[in-house]
């Protein structure tokens, strides 16, 4: 078959779906289909899925895709894959999976994450894409193998990507681009190689990971391999019959692959409003890391590597992402206008925009905080549904221009600002965006499987088809008051409540009156003791069961450092208060009595604590106190307290017992 005629297939590996489009040689997209991924477990901890399951629906969809375009398999010329990061599995001599993939979603490393911030310390972030290890990460989790299962790493021949393990389905050796791999916190940026000490440490060895380079080869030192260039020919590939000398090309991560899609240049910022908040800028040649909090890594194009081209944009880019974006939208908008379209939220929005732009005072203004959803601290101010409502859409827009100008430090005036995502579609919002970020903003045309396509064929110009809308600032000023209101807000209520870290037990505490009530008998009790607490906001516990004198305590955080992995805090029970019977999978503690005593069960064992006495907690070991003869304090040292690592015995509390 002519060259000319073979066509390139995109491949998309999500955490929810994976979607695949077909593309002939000037780009021009020919078909697309998607499938869910299907998950054996996708817990608050463990997050899994069948590396069988990956490959078939892969099968499926280019089968169904060609189909789609009118076309054979045996037409397909190169195969390109962009996916998530650090979802890995592990494989045995013959190929054959020993675990199912773990993906980046799971949060059972947490511990391991801590170990690695201590061993590795400041420099993390010279060599990683991240600032500091976290729970997902692939270093982190293969420490946890390492920990739980080292039977598993001592039997594995490789370890995997997802996209290395469906190119290795392809007929391809085991390979990583260097844009997942700068991910993983296994690969050194700084030196273009796997990161020996962290090696050493999750005790994984080079021979067991993916080639670095095209066929095999190593990139020479302080070089990072290709990316988005062809791994080499195909072999015989029993479930799908592709073209003679059919390529695989790796496509990095698909926010990167998205960017690519979107041309986005030093002169352009990519901003995804999806569930989640993403900022995506390119760099250009110098590497990072550029802020203390963004995620940097390579970018198609002219690098730091052999064979690539100065005249192409490329080199580097840098990212941050908050959680609250388009969840936060769909949160407020159940709680304003329940069983309402988002059409109808918006049209609430408009009206109340222009009534505001009548008055002549902003007094009846409300403010919406994105990253307190789920709380009654969500909104400040006016009650009117309409208002609030338009502040939903300025609040996620606040945050992002918080994210811009604080986090990832981007001077004024800003660059063009092009967005896609769900929230993309929504042409008053993006008005709205133009007037809080004061520049252009144009609604994104391409997505990850053109971006990833192109890189395959980065010759070849395609037609986006067009919005043909462009959005000007048109009330920047009143949209720069408004946030440097919002911005006060949101200082103030820092102040008030520093502890952005428990904000996910505000839904078990109690709220108002009652809240009131018990801080100042046990501001009484303090006085009485002579005793100060931290000055910081405590957590009134009632566990979700609305029965707190009973079954409940106080919480004063002192600290819950977790990139230096140390947590301190009183817990304070009233007499005859129970904290409930649980255990963590991953913190471990240390109790010391401070004041009145406490009849402490742990597992079995059942006995009285005083003044003075020490007890140390090991994870998994299920424990409840309760206060007996007066009320009492306690003080817990312990590694961090994080979100899911709260396990109750009462399946009522939390999520099916889980906090």
């Amino acid at each position: 078959m002519n060259p000319q005629q073979h066509y390139i297939l995109a491949l998309d590996c999500g955490s929810t779906n994976f979607k695949a489009a077909v593309f002939d040689r000037s780009l021009r997209r020919l078909g697309e289909c998607s499938e869910p991924l299907r998950y054996i477990v996708r817990g608050p901890q463990r997050v899994e899925f069948d590396p069988e399951v990956a490959w078939r629906i892969s099968v499926r969809l280019i089968r169904k895709v060609c189909t789609q375009a009118g076309l054979s398999t045996e037409a397909v010329g190169r195969v390109v894959l962009t996916s998530q990061a650090n979802t890995f599995c592990a494989l045995d001599k013959a190929g054959q999976p020993l675990i199912p993939f773990m993906s980046w979603q799971d949060q059972r490393s947490s511990r391991e994450a801590v170990l690695l911030n201590r061993r590795l310390g400041s420099s993390f972030h010279q060599h990683c894409a991240w600032p500091r290890a976290v729970a997902g990460l692939q270093s982190a989790m293969l420490l946890w193998l390492k920990l739980h299962r080292p039977q598993c790493l001592e039997k594995a021949a490789a370890i995997v990507t997802l996209p290395g393990f469906l190119a290795m389905r392809l007929g391809m050796p085991n390979s990583v681009d260097p844009n997942l791999a700068a991910m993983s916190g296994l690969y050194s940026l700084k030196t273009g190689r796997w990161w020996k000490p962290v090696l050493k440490i999750c005790g994984v060895s080079k021979r067991q990971l993916p080639a670095l380079a095209p066929l095999g080869r190593s990139p020479p030192l302080g070089r990072s391999p290709p990316l988005g260039r062809p791994l080499g020919t195909t072999a015989t590939c029993r479930d799908l019959v592709l073209a003679k000398r059919a390529k695989v090309v790796f496509a990095g991560n698909d926010q990167t692959a998205g960017a690519f899609g979107n041309f986005c240049s030093r002169k352009h910022m990519l901003v995804t409003l999806g569930t989640a908040l993403v900022v995506y800028r390119v760099m250009g040649r110098r590497q990072g890391p550029y802020t203390a909090e963004g995620c940097w890594g390579p970018y198609p194009g002219w690098g730091p590597y052999p064979g690539g081209n100065g005249r192409s944009s490329g080199g580097y880019y840098e990212l941050a992402t908050r959680k609250h974006g388009c969840i936060a939208l769909d949160w407020a908008r159940a709680r304003l206008a329940p069983g309402g379209d988002i059409q109808s939220f918006m049209k609430l929005a408009r009206k109340a925009l222009i009534r505001r732009k009548k008055m002549a005072n902003c007094q009846a203004e409300a403010l919406f905080y994105p990253d307190a959803m789920n709380t009654q601290r969500a909104w400040v101010g006016s009650p009117e549904p309409g208002e609030r409502a338009l502040a939903v859409f300025e609040g996620i827009g606040f945050a992002l221009k918080q994210m811009i100008e604080d986090e990832l430090r981007v001077p004024s005036p800003l660059p063009e600002v092009r967005v896609v995502g769900g929230g993309s579609a929504n042409v008053f919002w993006l008005q709205l965006l133009a007037d809080i970020l004061n520049t252009r903003v144009v609604r994104g045309a391409g997505d990850a499987l053109l971006g990833a396509a192109r890189q395959a064929c980065p010759r070849a110009m395609p037609r986006l088809v067009s919005e043909g809308i462009i959005f000007q600032p048109q009330d920047a000023e009143a949209s720069k008051m408004r946030y440097v209101r919002w911005q006060q807000q949101y200082s103030r209520a820092q102040k008030r409540s520093p502890r952005t870290d428990a904000q996910w037990t505000l839904d078990i505490e109690l709220k108002g009156r009652s809240r009131q009530t018990a801080l100042r008998r046990a501001g009484m009790v303090f006085k009485r003791w002579g005793l100060v607490m931290p000055g910081t906001d405590p957590l009134t516990l009632h566990f979700g069961l609305h029965d707190f004198f009973r079954i409940g305590e106080i919480e004063y955080w002192i600290v819950n450092d977790r990139p230096n992995g140390y947590c301190g805090k009183f817990l304070f029970l009233f007499k005859n208060q129970r904290c409930p019977r649980h255990h963590h999978q991953v913190k471990d503690e240390t109790f010391f009595i401070v004041r009145g005593r406490v009849r402490m069960t742990a597992g079995r064992r059942q006995f009285m604590m005083k003044p003075g006495d020490i007890f140390k907690m090991r994870p998994g070991t299920d424990h409840t106190f309760v206060a007996l003869g007066g009320p009492a304090l306690i003080l817990e040292v312990s590694l961090p307290s994080i979100q899911h690592d709260n396990i109750f015995a009462d399946k009522a509390i939390g999520n099916q017992g889980v906090i």
